[in-house]
């Protein structure tokens, strides 16, 4: 996992509390596509990971400059 190198730094902390929420929805939306056996939900989950994705690389960039 990343280490928060400017702990104080707007920009970090935004953006891993996006992450986290990212993290959330991602396993909300899973969980309840396959619960309900639910295309359209799972797909949602895949386009909500893809947004994880984003915030890990907004995140590496901010940590590491």
């Amino acid at each position: 996992m990343f280490v928060v190198v400017h702990a104080g730094d707007r920009g970090s902390r935004i953006t891993l509390i996006g992450l986290v929420s990212n993290v959330g929805l991602t396993a909300s939306k899973g969980l309840a596509g396959w619960y309900m056996n639910s295309a359209a939900l799972l797909a949602d989950a895949g386009h909500s990971l893809s947004g994880e994705q984003r915030c890990v690389s907004s995140f590496a960039f901010i940590s590491h400059r």
